[in-house]
């Protein structure tokens, strides 16, 4: 039940800081703040409280606020200027639930607030909201950490984490440590995350065991990244036992949606997918879907560039048109795919591409690359090109994609 004791002064679940070593409470003055009924405490000052909202209104930055019981948020909670851990007592992993009534988000981190979750439950109880947290107005920044999950949200986009970058300051997001984000629904953009870039430090990483599972969306699935404004930057960070899979898409990127600029962007963005990622058994849930079935990349500068290394795994995706595996859209016309290891393979499109499917703009000056040095593109399917398929433009002097390949291997 990972209810505490009625007597939460002497419960075993208080923050160590609060003990002795022998046991005994560390002093009247620092346990003042607790008594029966407190559901929240500062690990920091040792103060307990009745609701989280008070509890964080009243933390100082780099204060430790620590769940004692499930909480139900009826309204949200936002904080600037501060960066607060939230985490379960003990060995616990409670709840933070989205009430009936609240069409909100449930954290607003915003102008120099940072928010770390560690061992918390984000539920948000199928009940038609917004983000589960929210990040915006530049130096942000967001860990979704140790033990976490965000799950069962349904928003227009963002079902998880909504990163809304300012050209104020940097914003960041982490997913790391075993956390999972999963089965959350939006309307538009970023099933699990949806990360819009406007500052040339803005980040997000995925690491150390993470799983973004059975989220779904118009585009991007899982996650949905991309430069909103035309700014040098924009990193996009996997490694480490990073799984993707069982998302959805209507219009494109099933696992991962990942773009440039719109218009002519005057910098590249990178994407390298590598160290054990997995982006499997995603799928889009609708015939118009315009593709990507594991990885959307929207480019709009010569020298954008995506990189299949290590042992990553993008297998078994499906979309109902082109780019089972990979669509690589690449709207000037230039933009890089470089298969340099892992896997591609068991991908299906209802059309071309079952592998890759790379699309430089029609009658466009510029020329595309792909090459295969290293992946073993196996066994994918599609009416034409099951494994890569490579547009021409029109012009087919100026335009169109060039391939080579020096080692890797091409099959099924």
């Amino acid at each position: 039940e990972n209810q505490p004791d009625a007597d939460v002064q002497t419960d075993s679940s208080l923050p160590s800081s609060l003990i002795e070593e022998d046991g005994e409470e560390s002093g009247e003055s620092e346990l003042a703040g607790y008594s029966a009924g407190m559901v929240v405490g500062n690990a920091t000052t040792g103060q307990g409280y009745a609701s989280l909202g008070e509890a964080i209104a009243k933390a100082g930055d780099g204060d430790v606020i620590m769940l004692l019981d499930n909480v139900v948020l009826d309204t949200r909670i936002a904080w600037t200027n501060k960066t607060l851990t939230v985490t379960s007592a003990g060995e616990a992993v409670y709840t933070i639930s989205r009430g009936a009534a609240n069409t909100n988000m449930l954290f607003y981190v915003r102008s120099g607030a940072g928010l770390v979750l560690k061992n918390i439950v984000l539920e948000g109880n199928s009940v038609q909201g917004q983000s589960l947290v929210v990040a915006d107005s530049g130096n942000v920044s967001v860990v979704v950490g140790q033990g976490s999950v965000l799950q069962n949200n349904v928003a227009n986009h963002g079902g998880g984490v909504f990163i809304n970058g300012n050209a104020n300051g940097p914003s960041s997001l982490v997913i790391e440590g075993n956390a999972v984000i999963r089965n959350n629904t939006v309307a538009d953009k970023g099933g699990a995350v949806l990360a819009m870039m406007r500052h040339p430090g803005d980040s997000v990483v995925l690491r150390d065991n993470v799983q973004i599972l059975d989220n779904a969306a118009a585009y991007g699935g899982g996650l949905f990244v991309r430069r909103i404004t035309d700014i040098e930057g924009t990193s996009l960070a996997m490694g480490g036992n990073v799984l993707i899979s069982g998302n959805t898409a209507t219009r494109g990127g099933c696992g991962i949606y990942f773009g440039n600029a719109e218009g002519t962007a005057s910098w590249p963005v990178s994407f390298t997918l590598g160290d054990n990622v997995q982006v499997v058994k995603n799928s889009a849930d609708a015939t118009d879907s315009s593709g990507g079935g594991g990885v959307y990349f929207n480019g709009s500068h010569p020298s954008d560039n995506f990189t299949l290394a290590g042992s990553a795994v993008i297998a078994d995706n499906t979309t109902a048109k082109n780019g089972g595996g990979i669509y690589f859209n690449a709207r000037l016309g230039g933009g890089n795919v470089r298969l340099a290891g892992g896997t591609l393979s068991g991908n299906n499109a209802t059309e071309n591409g079952g592998g890759l499917f790379f699309r430089p703009l029609v009658d466009s000056a510029y020329v595309g690359a792909v090459s295969l040095s290293g992946t073993s593109v196996l066994s994918n399917g599609a009416a034409s090109g099951g494994g890569l398929y490579l547009h021409l433009g029109k012009d087919f002097a100026n335009a169109g994609a060039v391939f080579g390949m020096s080692g890797g291997a091409l099959s099924g």
